[in-house]
């Protein structure tokens, strides 16, 4: 497995907001210790309807995923999240978008992937639909990967992580080289039974264990196999004589960053002159999918470029906000008409709801 890349120069503020902008005030480096992050800090944006996020070096015919973790704080939100390509001078190439919804104070991953147009030297993502004056929203664990699909976040101080530069502040890279070690048993057990005149009866059993050590990111990859046979003979007069023999092969396969997953089998068969009863253990397999958005890239019209597309969206900003406080007919939940109560306020005659304003 090869060695992966984050060519974001700051995905977790570890040192300060640089790169982190708005198209209004720039956010703050925020402690945001216990609100299901997975880093300390985050930029808090409180200003604005765009947020912008530090660049990272990418190369023109390649497929890239940029992601980022997202909290709002007051209600939830319904934006998009942008993928821009730039070139050496840091002028727009194109964009990507898909939409994403972020639940109200829960920790949401959000991403998009698309294709490096001619001339891309730089990406980076953009995030509208929202006004961060009246939703105050954090972000932070940017990942910028040459790859298709969307992977595990990781940066400088993950597990096998490494910073490329500045601590915190340039890429990095999650190298493939750690290893991981396991051990795979299998117990066995087989009771062979001889009946007859003057009968002869007796036992045989065997565990086995195997161990297996394989190199990856985090990751084991590896099989155990191993056979065993044995054998119970009795004798005397009129003497009755068997034997038992028993294979059993385990396989345990593990992949993934910090993950494992494994399979265990086993087969047992007995030829005798009675019976033979083997028992033993199976583990199974925990799986994880990750599903990741795509849309192609669209590049900007010629006299058009990135405000155009700000103004289309502020203006469908606008409508959202005008009809969020709209003062509603009907009850959001049955679609009664809603009455004017004793005090003025608007309530449901069938389920009791108040509209608050």
């Amino acid at each position: 497995m090869a060695d992966r890349h984050n060519t974001c120069i700051n995905p977790c503020l570890t040192n300060d907001n640089t790169g982190w902008t708005s198209n209004a005030t720039a956010p703050t480096r925020t402690d945001v210790t216990g609100l299901g992050f997975g880093r300390q800090f985050a930029a808090r944006y409180t200003d604005g309807s765009v947020a912008f996020s530090p660049a990272g070096a990418a190369s023109a015919g390649l497929d890239y995923t940029v992601s980022v973790y997202v909290r709002p704080h007051s209600f939830t939100i319904s934006g998009s999240i942008f993928i821009e390509f730039l070139d050496a001078g840091s002028g727009s190439l194109g964009f990507s978008s898909a939409g994403f919804t972020a639940s109200n104070g829960t920790v949401t991953r959000i991403s998009v992937t698309a294709t490096a147009p001619t001339s891309t030297a730089f990406v980076r993502f953009v995030i509208t639909g929202e006004n961060f004056g009246t939703n105050t929203t954090d972000f932070t664990q940017a990942l910028f990967e040459q790859a298709s699909t969307l992977e595990s976040y990781f940066d400088g101080d993950s597990p096998s992580g490494s910073w490329d530069g500045a601590a915190g502040n340039s890429p990095s890279t999650l190298s493939s080289g750690s290893a991981v070690t396991g051990d795979v048993s299998q117990t066995i057990t087989g009771t062979v039974t001889a009946t007859g005149a003057n009968a002869a009866a007796g036992t045989a059993s065997q565990t086995l264990t195997a161990a297996l050590t394989a190199a990856g990111a985090n990751a084991a990859v590896g099989a155990a196999a191993q056979t065993v046979t044995g054998s119970v003979t009795a004798s005397g007069t009129n003497a009755a004589s068997g034997g038992a023999a028993s294979t059993t092969t385990a396989g345990v396969t593990a992949s993934g960053v910090n993950a494992a997953a494994g399979a265990a089998s086993s087969t047992a068969s007995a030829s005798v002159t009675a019976s033979a009863v083997v028992t033993g253990t199976e583990a199974l397999p925990t799986v994880t999918v990750a599903i990741t958005v795509e849309a192609s890239v669209i590049s900007p019209s010629s006299g058009g470029g990135w405000y155009g597309l700000l103004d289309i969206l502020r203006e469908a900003a606008e409508e959202r906000r005008v009809e969020r406080e709209r003062v509603p007919v009907a009850c959001p939940n049955d679609g009664e008409p809603l009455r004017a109560g004793p005090n003025g306020e608007l309530h449901c005659t069938f389920d009791g709801f108040i509209y608050q304003g």
